[in-house]
C-alpha cells in the first residue's frame, strides 16, 4: 500500500529547473504597435505608384503614418476612385506588416484656412464616407489621428474648431471606427472636451514634444483650477493627467528641438517625461536636431543601457517592453505524480502599456517529440509601465526546455521579450531536469 501511494503522489522523483540567463538584452525588438515610424503622404486624387513606394519602406519599422491629403475634395464628395485608392494604399502597408497610424486632412502645407471646405456639412459628410475605409481595416489601422481639421491635420488654425463641431465629428468617428482602432487628438484639453473616457481608446498625438515648455501649445500655462476642465493646463498638471489617461490608449507623436527649452533638459528629464506620457511611437525623421542630440548623448542610468546613446534607450523603450526577471519551480503534491508548479515574474520596463489583446503561453517539447503549450491566465494589457506581474501554472514534469511566448491575438504577431530568445521570439526560461531521490 505504501508503494502505491508513492507511485500516485510522486514521492520517488522530483524535478529541478536549470534557469537560463535572464539578463536583459539591448538588441532592438521588432514588436508590433510601438516604435519609430515614418510619414508617407498621398494626394487622395492621384493614383499611387506602389512599386516605387515599396523601395521607400523601412522594413525595420513596424509602424507607418499614412497621411491622405483630401484638399482636392473640399467642394466634392469622396468619389469611388478616391476611396478605392485609399484602400489600395492601406492594403499595401498592411500586406507589408505595418501597423497603420492614419491621418486624413485637407492640408499638409500649413494652409488649412485656404483648403478646408466652406461648410462644416461637407466635413461631416467626408467623415461619414471615410467610415467605409475604416470598416475595411478594423485591426490594421492602429490609430486614427485628428478630426480632419487644421494645418497638417493638427487641430489648430481652422474655422471649425468649436466645441459643438468637434463633438459632432468625434461622435461620428466613434460610430464609424472599429473598437480595435484607437483615436488620438492633438491636446489633452481636446480629450477632456470630447469626453475621451466615454469614447474609449482615445489618446494623444503630441507633435511638439520638447519644442517648448508647452510642447508648442499642447499644454497651457494656468493650473487646472484656474483654467477649467476643458482648457489647457500647465505642464506638470497635464503630465499627471496623461500619466493616467494614456495607460489604456496609444500615445505618440514627434520630438522637436526647441533651442530655448530643449537645451535646458537633461536626458533623465526627457526620458521621465516620455515615460509619464506613455509614449509608444515617435517620428524617426523629424526633428533631426533633437534626434542627433539624443544620438550624441549617453544614457546616464544604471544597468545594461549605461553608456549607450539616449537615442538607443528611447527607441527601445517606446511603448511596452517586457522582460522576464525570475522563474521558479516547485512540486505540486497531492495531485498527480511529477506535477510541477512554474512561477514566472516579468516586468514592463517600457514607457507605455501594450494596448492590444495578446495571449501568453508556456511552451515545451517532450522527449517523445510532442509539442506542448499551455495558455497562461494573464492579460498583458494590465502589465503597467514600470510594474511587475507574477503568474503561475502547473505542468507534468518531463525533460525539456521551457519557453515563454507572447503573440498578438488578432494576427498572431510575435511579441518579443527583452531576454535571450529563440528564432521564433520565445523566451528561453530554462531546462527542466529529473532529480532522482
Amino acid at each position: 500500500m505504501r508503494k502505491l501511494f508513492r507511485d500516485l503522489w510522486g514521492e520517488k522523483e522530483s524535478w529541478t529547473l536549470q534557469a537560463a540567463d535572464l539578463t536583459e538584452q539591448i538588441k532592438p525588438l521588432s514588436n508590433p504597435a510601438r516604435g519609430w515610424y515614418q510619414i508617407y503622404t498621398f494626394q487622395a486624387e492621384a493614383e499611387p505608384d506602389l512599386q516605387e513606394l515599396a523601395y521607400c519602406l523601412d522594413m525595420t519599422q513596424t509602424l507607418a503614418l499614412v497621411f491622405f491629403d483630401i484638399g482636392f475634395y473640399r467642394d466634392l464628395e469622396l468619389d469611388a476612385d478616391c476611396l478605392r485608392r485609399m484602400k489600395e494604399i492601406l492594403r499595401f502597408f498592411a500586406d507589408n506588416h505595418k501597423d497603420i497610424i492614419l491621418r486624413v486632412a485637407y492640408d499638409h502645407q500649413g494652409r488649412a484656412l485656404e483648403l478646408e471646405p466652406f461648410t462644416f456639412e461637407r466635413v461631416l459628410r467626408h467623415m461619414e464616407q471615410l467610415g467605409e475605409v475604416l470598416a475595411e481595416f478594423p485591426h490594421e489601422i492602429l490609430v486614427w489621428q485628428g478630426l480632419l481639421l487644421g494645418n497638417w491635420g493638427e487641430m489648430h488654425t481652422s474655422r471649425f474648431l468649436t466645441r459643438e463641431k468637434l463633438l459632432q465629428l468625434a461622435d461620428m468617428l466613434y460610430h464609424e471606427k472599429s473598437p480595435h482602432t484607437f483615436a488620438a487628438v492633438r491636446k489633452p484639453a481636446y480629450y477632456r472636451m470630447l469626453r475621451g473616457d466615454r469614447i474609449g481608446g482615445m489618446g494623444l498625438f503630441d507633435d511638439g514634444i520638447f519644442g517648448s515648455g508647452s510642447d508648442l501649445g499642447t499644454f497651457g500655462t494656468y493650473t487646472k483650477e484656474a483654467a477649467g476642465w476643458e482648457e489647457a493646463w500647465c505642464r506638470g498638471e497635464e503630465l499627471a493627467f496623461l500619466e493616467e489617461m494614456c495607460r489604456r490608449a496609444v500615445n505618440g507623436g514627434e520630438a522637436v528641438y526647441g533651442e530655448e527649452y530643449t537645451e535646458k533638459l537633461s536626458g533623465e528629464q526627457m526620458t521621465d517625461d516620455l515615460r509619464r506620457m506613455h509614449i509608444a511611437y515617435l517620428n524617426s525623421r523629424h526633428d533631426v536636431r533633437i534626434l542627433d542630440l539624443w544620438k550624441k548623448c549617453p544614457y546616464q542610468g544604471q544597468g545594461p543601457w549605461a553608456g549607450r546613446s539616449l537615442y538607443d534607450y528611447i527607441g527601445a523603450h517606446l511603448g511596452y517592453r517586457f522582460r522576464v526577471r525570475e522563474v521558479l519551480l516547485s512540486p505540486v503534491k497531492g495531485v498527480r505524480k511529477g506535477m510541477c508548479r512554474v512561477e514566472i515574474e516579468f516586468e514592463n520596463c517600457g514607457f507605455g502599456n501594450l494596448c492590444q489583446e495578446a495571449e501568453l503561453y508556456l511552451e515545451w517539447t517532450e522527449a517523445e517529440g510532442r509539442y506542448r503549450r499551455q495558455r497562461l491566465d494573464c492579460d498583458l494589457r494590465e502589465a503597467d509601465s514600470g510594474g511587475r506581474v507574477r503568474i503561475a501554472c502547473a505542468i507534468q514534469g518531463c525533460e525539456c526546455t521551457l519557453y515563454l511566448a507572447a503573440r498578438r491575438k488578432w494576427d498572431g504577431a510575435s511579441i518579443w521579450f527583452a531576454n535571450v530568445s529563440d528564432g521564433a521570439g520565445r523566451v528561453i526560461l530554462g531546462s527542466l531536469c529529473r532529480q532522482e531521490r
